[in-house]
């Protein structure tokens, strides 16, 4: 009997070792490599008899017999005595105006800091009279720079036309070399990689990153991540997708540091991390974008969309008033200013608000903090008390139709609706306006309206430099028309008193829900934030969540912060987070942002370097202005600014002079289907010819000439072949308008000839990129004699499309 267990056990203990022993010998990596080899080697072979079918035509073998033929009549060419000579003195040509070029681009840099200098001169100078001397100098510099300019220009194109007579010696040999090369390279190129796959072994490929402290197994069971073979397939052989891995190399980077997973092992659900107590198993897809995050932690992705909109949303939202996250510091608070609120705002609208921000205003960024009752009222006293110790001086609303009408007038010529919306339609900027009489006092908004800086010097309102009579007709035509229906908009704003123990009270409910992360309040300049420092937030193991009695809630990371970003009080109600009233697009890219949060050491070679802010500060008058108007908001100058705007650093060699002028003196629409436009500022002229002067000698690039038609070069004949091309190979109607036809997507070009320089027009048609990064315009790869026609098309008189 113990004989037969025995034996019985032997053969158990015998069929098992065989069993390990087969699944050591055949891991199911190696099935995963055999399987890729195959198919690699299938789809080379394929395309070598495809290839060499092609090759060994009679018509190519004829053709490559051709172009030898011609090689060697192009050496025997080219090699001859008077050919040599030609081609010595067009490159000792070619040297002579380069250097020309140089020094005269040298020249013209010189005398434009002369310019410079001079305009900083005459800012300073301590009288009138030393004004006018100092201005004779200035235009007899600006005619040096435009002369300048226009010597420079021309050397540039003797410079191109001279290359072009060099290359001309050399262009035939070139493209022959080519045309033979593609002929037979190939060939040799895919029996070489065939030969390469039949003695490929079987083996555990690994990466090894020392600065990383990681050994990176994965493409041991994914070997077509790497190579673009097999675009679909399953996750073992189909390549990586997008452009990935130009940038992040997998010998450089492996494939954890992003993806997660347990990288040194070799079995799936180990290599994955579905083990007990890894700490990183593998990221879902979705949550990919999260992991990019970890090194580049401070700039936009460009393939990464939903993690900028986390991060995006996560600074405009405020969080980042109440969470403190390295890298994340924002410039100004996002909500208005406090210190003075209850020389603004009506109680009665201030209750409301309180009790829920979105009833007022449904696309407001604050939150709806679930206040009760006695909370509203003790925060309403408080809000209400801050006052600045001189009220503004209150002014009569007249019941004036004509100056109702005269402000409708104003507010529609400053081109408001630019940054504020009414009625859900129009900017984003300034706060919506729909119902602002039923918030604001007239006293208040009359003073604010002189100037928006005086109350908020952070504000992004420029000073529009209306005249007293302008605001009084302003005020009113907002007191008339702006009010919600609910009540009559306030005449004035009524002076509340406060006792000791009510402002003690507001103290304690401000700091309680911090309301100083997104305003600026008196007394709490140095306050600690209230929420939770966020950094190291995606490294947080489920077990440290607290879940509390939800027991409908998955026990994952993902899932607990989705539904604290929903609901923020469905774990506890003691919690003081606010509601956003987050959409479900919104959840996902903030969950996103979260999980880019870790503490994992990253070391410096790996982490993106954030570009340096610009150091860009406009000098001067143009200084002055820029500053007063706000410029910055909406344009960039030199990477410093907004972007609602055009990016205007190289606005000078852009835009023609007169158009200028014309067009700050009384801006007109250039992009048709945007709500967005350039307000009236009211400029002198004086103020506008200081800032045409200076962009037209600052805010340049410098290797586009203003001119590139000779006198008489746009013909009847080059404009109706720039006609064709622009209707029909490259259908440009079908985004820009001329007349009365076409699209309104990109800018209108009816007067374009009188707005956009000739330089300018040809540099966008050749590469609109080069200029200005990411822009919608397509890149057509068109020829420069395609681009000239279809500029001299542009630039020619017309009386019609």
């Amino acid at each position: 009997m113990i004989g037969r267990w025995s034996a019985i056990s032997g053969a158990a203990l015998v069929i098992l070792f065989l069993v390990v022993t087969y699944q050591e010998v055949t891991p199911e990596w190696k099935g995963y490599q055999a399987e890729f080899n195959r198919m690699e080697e299938q789809k080379l072979r394929q395309s070598f008899h495809e290839l060499a079918s092609r090759v060994d035509r009679p018509d190519v073998q004829n053709r490559m017999r051709a172009l030898e033929a011609e090689e060697r009549r192009l050496r025997q060419k080219l090699e001859g005595t008077e050919t040599q000579r030609q081609y010595h003195e067009a490159r000792q040509e070619m040297g002579r105006l380069e250097d020309r070029l140089e020094r005269l681009q040298d020249e013209l840099q010189r005398i434009r800091a002369d310019y410079q200098s001079l305009e900083r001169d005459y800012i300073l100078a301590p009288d009138e009279k030393r004004q006018a001397q100092i201005k004779k100098k200035l235009d007899a510099t600006r005619l040096l720079v435009e002369q300048a300019t226009v010597a420079r220009d021309l050397a540039k194109r003797q410079v191109q036309s001279q290359s072009v007579r060099v290359n001309a010696f050399t262009d035939g040999l070139k493209e022959i070399e080519r045309q033979k090369e593609q002929l037979v390279a190939e060939k040799e190129k895919l029996a070489g990689d065939i030969a390469k796959i039949e003695s490929r072994s079987l083996q555990i490929q690994q990466v090894v990153l020392d600065e990383l402290s990681i050994v990176d197994r994965c493409i041991t069971c994914h070997p077509g991540t790497a190579r673009k073979l097999f675009p679909a397939g399953p996750a073992t052989l189909r390549a990586h997708p997008g452009f990935y891995l130009e940038d992040h190399p997998p010998a450089k980077f492996g494939c954890a540091i992003c993806h997660g997973g347990q990288a040194r092992a070799t079995k799936t659900r180990a290599a994955h991390g579905n083990v007990p107590y890894w700490p990183t198993p593998l990221v879902p897809n979705s949550y990919l974008g999260g992991a990019c995050g970890k090194c580049h932690r401070e700039e936009e992705i460009p393939f990464e969309p939903i993690l900028n909109d986390g991060r995006k949303l996560f600074t405009e939202a405020g969080c980042v008033g109440c969470h403190d996250v390295e890298g994340m510091r924002p410039r100004d608070k996002i909500g208005p200013a406090l210190i003075r609120v209850g020389d603004k705002v009506n109680g009665l609208w201030l209750a409301r608000w309180l009790r829920n921000p979105k009833d007022y205003l449904p696309k407001t960024r604050m939150p709806n903090f679930m206040l009760s009752d006695a909370e509203i009222t003790t925060l309403q006293k408080f809000m209400l008390s801050l006052r600045a110790p001189d009220p503004p001086a209150e002014i009569t609303v007249p019941q004036d139709e004509e100056l109702i009408a005269r402000g409708d007038k104003l507010f529609r010529e400053s081109r408001c609706i630019t940054c504020h919306a009414l009625e859900g339609r129009g900017g984003t900027i300034g706060p919506e306006l729909s119902r602002v009489a039923s918030k604001v006092g007239a006293a208040w908004l009359y003073e604010f309206l002189r100037d928006p800086k005086s109350h908020f010097p952070n504000t992004k309102m420029p000073r529009y430099r209306f005249l007293d009579d302008d605001r009084l007709a302003l005020v009113t035509y907002i007191m008339a028309n702006l009010w919600d229906g609910d009540w009559e908009p306030p005449g004035r704003i009524e002076r509340v008193e406060i006792t000791e123990a009510e402002r003690t009270a507001g103290h304690v409910l401000v700091r309680k829900y911090g309301c100083y992360g997104c305003h600026d309040i008196p007394g709490f300049e140095k306050v600690t934030k209230v929420g939770t420092e966020l950094n190291g937030y995606a490294d947080k193991e489920v077990a440290r969540l607290d879940f509390g009695t939800n027991t409908d809630v998955a026990k994952t990371w993902v899932a607990w912060t989705k539904t604290k970003l929903k609901s923020p009080r469905v774990f506890r109600d003691s919690l003081k987070m606010p509601d956003f009233g987050l959409t479900s697009g919104e959840i996902e890219a903030l969950t996103v942002f979260l999980a880019s949060l870790s503490e994992e050491n990253i070391p410096p070679g790996y982490r993106a370097s954030p570009h340096p802010a610009s150091s860009y500060v406009p000098e001067g008058e143009f200084g002055r202005l820029v500053a007063e108007l706000n410029c910055f908001v909406c344009h960039t100058i030199r990477g410093r600014g907004g972007v609602l705007a055009p990016d205007l650093s190289y606005e000078g060699t852009r835009v023609q002079a007169d158009w200028l002028k014309s067009f700050l003196k009384s801006p007109n629409t250039i992009r048709l289907h945007m709500i967005e436009r350039m307000p009236r500022f009211n400029l002198t002229d004086e103020e506008i010819e200081t800032i045409v002067n200076y962009m037209r000698t600052v805010l340049l690039k410098d290797n586009i000439p203003e001119r590139v038609f000779a006198p008489g070069e746009i013909t009847a004949g080059l404009a109706a072949e720039g006609r064709k091309l622009y209707y029909e190979k490259y259908a440009c109607h079908a985004c820009h308008q001329i007349g009365l036809e076409g699209g309104a997507v990109g800018p209108e070009l009816t007067q374009i000839s009188e707005r956009l320089t000739e330089g300018w027009l040809l540099a966008w048609l050749l590469g609109s990129q080069s200029l200005v990064p990411n822009v919608k315009e397509p890149q057509y790869g068109m020829s420069e004699s395609e681009a000239r026609a279809i500029a001299a098309f542009l630039l020619a008189p017309r009386s019609g499309p």
